[in-house]
């Protein structure tokens, strides 16, 4: 999308990303003239597989007809760890939960690689032709993966008859935060919105802040990938949700520019 480098002048966003997928959507508030507070909610670490793991999750691999990609943090890591099978998955079927771990996966020139075109998450997903009930009968699939998370998607195609393999590649922490650096950010940056991509982050941010000031916490608008999670932050708390229904950095910036240009008029009103 055109980038307005005025359009979030002023404008303070905190952002909650993991680390190693918060850089894009940063520089993109920053370009727009807001400034991005960096708190991850949540640290990737790498799972380090033995070699009687490494040559088990090869052979899965190779076996597999459909190859399912839940994160960009799963590309990174199939990436680092599988460098020399990237051009096995030429000729499968590969599919992304959501756009940006598409464009990850299409950097590659690995072929076409399918993802949702409105809405998110797993029931999204669950709706693709590739991965309708008729389709996935016997078919081998491999889900790649971090630890944990919601089991929507593995059950659901387990129940439509696919032939499933997991492979996980790293988990999911909740970062070590000082109450300085929480202080700091609420006392003196004063975030205008807020980002949550997971309701696992957001979660982990409502533990890590219990000493700060919920009351102006909850009252900041929070903009979430997600009716899900839009529900769950509803449900904490949060007075002022905005859902974004696809799981991109232009979305969410879009978003941001929506909500402040509506918070500037009200300003000038």
């Amino acid at each position: 999308m055109q980038i307005d480098d005025t359009a979030l002048a002023g404008r303070c966003v905190l952002v909650t990303r993991p680390e190693s997928q918060a850089s894009g959507l940063c520089q993109l508030i920053e370009q727009s003239g807001g400034r991005a507070i960096r708190l991850p909610t949540i640290a990737i670490r790498a799972r380090q597989l033995s070699a009687e793991q490494h040559q088990a999750a090869l052979k899965q691999i190779a076996d597999s007809e459909l190859i399912i990609f839940i994160s960009q943090t799963a590309v990174q890591q199939f990436e680092r760890q599988f460098a020399g099978q990237l051009a096995a998955l030429q000729g499968k079927q590969l599919v992304a939960m959501g756009d940006s771990t598409r464009t990850h996966l299409a950097k590659h020139h690995i072929g076409d690689v399918l993802s949702v075109e409105s809405g998110m998450g797993s029931e999204a997903l669950l709706d693709l032709p590739p991965l309708a009930a008729h389709a996935v009968v016997a078919k081998r699939i491999l889900i790649v993966k971090g630890d944990g998370g919601r089991a929507l998607l593995y059950d659901s195609l387990h129940e439509r008859g696919a032939s499933l393999h997991t492979l996980e590649l790293y988990r999911r922490d909740k970062p070590q935060t000082s109450r300085l650096q929480l202080t700091t950010i609420w006392n003196h940056s004063r975030p205008d919105s807020m980002i949550f991509t997971s309701g696992e982050g957001m979660a982990n941010f409502l533990e890590m802040t219990a000493a700060v000031d919920l009351a102006g916490l909850y009252r900041t608008p929070a903009l979430v990938f997600g009716g899900r999670i839009a529900a769950l932050a509803q449900a904490a708390g949060f007075a002022h949700v905005r859902q974004v229904d696809m799981a991109s950095d232009d979305a969410l910036l879009r978003a941001l520019y929506q909500l402040h240009r509506v918070e500037n008029s009200k300003v000038e009103n």
